[in-house]
């Protein structure tokens, strides 16, 4: 194989190679690599820079394998929202047309956005009265109070609690009830 000098650290140690394990980060996560797929890679430093005729063949891959990995992600937490309750009702409240999850979860493939909401109400299902909040127009922001000791760690030291906002005019909020000033 032909060895030519790596950009990154000047040895002559850059050849195409292939091989399992190789990952790349591809939009938000990190996918993997085929193993029949050739990347230049360099022996001396691991870089593995790419040329824009690499970048053009390397995309759908990537792509492909981004789609695939969303998919699995999602699956799972759809699984564990549905023993909370029917999709149909998660469907409604997160505002989707009737059978998109299961459509999602067995072949149509989601958004990155959507798999963050999902996973985030199957951490939290108890958040989805947030989610009633918002298309209801009130607004719910968490405040929390927070102590940075010593290695600069912050340790919340007081439990977060929900604070009602409503909105006066364009700009201003107040706490209902509360009299403005």
């Amino acid at each position: 194989m032909k060895r030519i000098e790596c950009p990154v650290c000047g040895e002559t140690a850059l050849e195409m190679r292939r091989g399992p394990g190789r990952t790349m980060k591809h939009r938000l996560l990190e996918v993997d690599v085929p193993s029949d797929f050739p990347l230049p890679e360099c022996g001396s430093c691991g870089a593995r820079p790419i040329n824009w005729r690499t970048a053009e063949l390397l995309d759908p891959v990537l792509e492909k394998a981004y789609q695939q990995k969303l998919s699995a992600l999602v699956g799972a937490d759809i699984e564990r929202l549905e023993k909370v309750k029917p999709l149909y009702e998660w469907e409604r409240e997160l505002g989707l047309s009737a059978g998109y999850l299961s459509k999602v979860r067995n072949e149509k493939a989601p958004s990155a956005q959507l798999v963050a909401l999902v996973r985030l109400l199957a951490n939290e299902p108890n958040r989805r009265a947030e989610l009633a909040d918002l298309w209801a127009g009130r607004a719910t922001v968490l405040f929390s109070e927070s102590v940075r000791i010593s290695g600069g760690a912050e340790v919340s030291a007081v439990p977060t609690t929900p604070v009602r906002l409503g909105l006066i005019s364009s700009g201003d909020w107040r706490i209902p009830g509360q009299r403005a000033a």
